[in-house]
């Protein structure tokens, strides 16, 4: 598809938001995220998602769909050549809500499975494990 980055890239086009874009933030803030707009880097980079969603050590992109929008080609090039992890289509408040209680769900599992993890790691109390000769700190040997 040949160079999509650089300041010629897409001088002339204008950001622009999805309609979606405003109450999808709306869902994501109100469960937590902390969303930052990238919508105007779009002429700069093309196809840069419209948004940056963060919580928890998390931090994700969000392109902001209306309906059964297509992505645009620069859109599309983005998301194929984007090593991180992938891009979040979101294309309604329902979409943003859906994805954002499966994800809070998910972390409490992986929460609750990283605490019985750690239950079940045994624990050395230093006070009570015995000594090399069978004894145990603070007792005095047997005569």
């Amino acid at each position: 598809m040949g160079k999509l980055y650089g300041p010629h890239a897409s001088a002339t086009k204008r950001h622009h938001r999805d309609t979606t874009h405003k109450p999808i933030t709306e869902v994501l803030e109100a469960f937590g995220w902390t969303v930052v707009d990238t919508s105007a880097v779009g002429p700069t980079v093309p196809g840069f998602p419209d948004m940056l969603i963060g919580q928890g050590g998390i931090t994700d992109m969000v392109q902001a769909k209306t309906g059964n929008e297509p992505l645009t080609t620069f859109e599309a090039e983005f998301h194929r050549t984007w090593r991180g992890r992938p891009i979040l289509i979101l294309r309604s408040r329902e979409d943003a809500e859906t994805w954002a209680r499966k994800e809070r769900h998910k972390r409490r599992q992986d929460s609750a499975l990283e605490a019985q993890k750690r239950s079940l790691t045994p624990v050395v109390n230093r006070r009570l494990a015995p000594l090399a000769d069978g004894r145990y700190r603070g007792e005095t040997p047997e005569e």
